[in-house]
């Protein structure tokens, strides 16, 4: 993208009249400054027009009118008045086999046909040299290169040096070359070789390192193997893009190779910044492209829920209580580390313990250890229910540490209401309730076959066709009231939740208003609790 390409993306007529003072109107209309206008005739936007003197053109056009400059003065007038800054991009290569071609063919001799075998001769070495480079380029600098990779080098310096020459170089350094690329051309063709002019020289390790080093200094002016002729091939980019960041694509969702989801608009700002110099229109829809067509490089299938382990940022817990370092890929790890030495968690004790009576201190731990397995096979929903003012909800904050990207926050009357609520459930451990809803549920299916499923659900996003996908998400709700239906009073319905009730607030107990921060920021906060590995250790009985 050359500076005029830059400035008319960069400031468009409309933004240029706004600020040289012309005030367009809501309608992008102005006073024409080019004729003696009274009422505003001129249409600015990206390009300008005027209706009366019929004057028009973009943005360098308009100041160049307006201050009776030339292009290059209209030009350094916007850089310095916007104050834009433009950074030239690197020199591609065109592909050189038409234009010397034509070169040589101007001193081609009546009779003689063996120039156009030298051109094409020329123009392979070029982009034979090249594809050589890339494809035995050294994947580790400190060892030795190949005699392939030094030979490209060297070949690619040879053929800049001949396009040089059939550029910038007198007559008879022309004749000269044409010269000597044809008796070499003929000589090979008398000796059965192949008509590139290639070198066959073995080189000294000196001669090796340096030519390397005069190859180095020139590589960052290389266009990236993805953009070649000038020209952008989506494919070979999504390709370089998975061989930088490996992903999985499950379910048209992009995952990371820890399985944790990618972050899209993370990921067009980088492809963004990849194109920058590159690519200078319809960057939007190209990007767009690009992470359709990594969509559709890295699929995979959706692998199968493993029951008899969990996934954590360090390693592999197995329910048996071995622990190794090695890792799977897996939708639904744990950002947080494992470690057996880790100390108690003395302020998270304390406060379940004000919270609830000692025997269902245990249900508690036990519950939120079943929800780090991808299954639902407790069939049950979790809810602790009080008055108000016993700190329920500062366990939202806990979970929230605990499982990361694999929880939602939400509403479980939602479910019943909204058919696009399931989706959100999809490929998540548990959902969370904060407050739940005091009215009564208008329907409870939904909400029953969740809770008991162990298979595929129909899972319906907007403007998409409905699929079958898996639901095991686990619910946990908090709230000052029974979770009721309006028509469902069947036991089906009502053994599926299990109540935990908070103990009243103590009269002398002091709250901690900054309880969030101590479990936020506690030091041991990356590392699974104690308790958790003793409810880890015994799920297997549970399950």
């Amino acid at each position: 993208m050359n500076i005029f390409k830059f400035i008319k993306e960069a400031v468009s007529v409309k933004d240029a009249a706004s600020f040289y003072g012309l005030n367009p109107t809501k309608n992008n209309l102005c006073r024409c400054p080019f004729h003696n206008d009274r009422h505003p005739s001129m249409k600015v936007d990206e390009r300008f027009y005027c209706f009366v003197c019929g004057a028009k053109g973009d943005v360098i056009d308009f100041v160049s009118r307006l201050f009776h400059l030339n292009t290059i003065e209209a030009t350094d007038k916007i850089m310095k008045d916007f104050h834009l800054t433009y950074h030239a991009p690197p020199p591609t290569y065109a592909k050189p086999t038409t234009s010397v071609k034509s070169k040589l063919l101007k001193y081609k001799e009546p009779g003689n046909d063996d120039l156009a075998l030298v051109a094409d001769s020329v123009a392979a070495m070029h982009y034979k040299s090249m594809e050589a480079m890339r494809l035995y380029a050294p994947h580790n600098p400190s060892k030795d290169f190949s005699t392939e990779y030094c030979n490209a080098v060297h070949n690619h310096f040879l053929s800049q040096q001949y396009l040089e020459v059939l550029d910038y170089g007198s007559q008879p350094e022309k004749q000269a070359l044409i010269g000597d690329l044809l008796s070499k051309s003929q000589t090979k063709k008398r000796m059965g070789k192949s008509n590139m002019p290639d070198n066959t020289k073995q080189y000294t390790n000196a001669e090796v390192q340096a030519m390397i080093k005069a190859y180095e200094k020139q590589k960052q002016n290389l266009p990236p193997e993805w953009f070649l002729d000038n020209k952008l091939n989506e494919l070979i980019f999504a390709e370089c893009l998975r061989s930088e960041y490996p992903m999985f694509c499950i379910n048209q969702l992009l995952y990371t190779i820890d399985g944790m989801p990618v972050d899209i608009p993370t990921l067009r700002s980088h492809i963004m910044e990849k194109l920058t110099g590159y690519v200078g229109s319809d960057i939007p829809k190209r990007i767009s492209r690009i992470i359709e067509t990594l969509k559709i490089k890295c699929h995979a299938s959706m692998p199968a829920p493993q029951l008899d382990r969990i996934h954590m940022r360090n390693g592999t817990l197995f329910l048996n209580g071995t622990f190794t370092a090695n890792k799977e890929f897996s939708i639904n790890r744990i950002p947080l580390d494992y470690n057996p030495d880790a100390p108690l968690p003395e302020t998270f004790l304390k406060y379940v313990h004000d919270l609830l009576e000692p025997v269902d201190i245990q249900t508690l731990q036990e519950y939120m250890g079943l929800c780090f397995l991808p299954t639902n096979k407790a069939q049950k929903m979790l809810m602790i229910l009080g008055n108000g003012g016993e700190g329920k909800s500062r366990l939202g904050i806990i979970l929230n540490m605990l499982f990361g990207p694999n929880m939602i926050t939400g509403s479980v009357q939602r479910l019943e209401t909204d058919r696009f609520a399931r989706a959100n459930l999809e490929n998540k451990l548990l959902l969370y309730d904060d407050d739940m809803v005091m009215e009564a549920l208008p329907a409870t299916h939904n909400l029953k076959t969740l809770i008991t499923l162990e298979g595929n659900t129909e899972v319906e996003r907007k403007g998409k066709q409905s699929y079958q996908a898996p639901i095991y998400t686990r619910f946990f709700a908090v709230g000052n009231g029974n979770l009721s239906a309006l028509h469902d009073r069947s036991d089906g319905f009502f053994r599926r939740q299990l109540i935990l009730y908070a103990r009243p607030k103590e009269p002398d107990r002091i709250d901690d208003p900054f309880l969030y921060e101590v479990f936020r920021f506690h030091p041991s906060r990356s590392q699974c609790p104690r308790f958790q590995q003793t409810v880890i250790c015994r799920l297997h009985i549970l399950v």
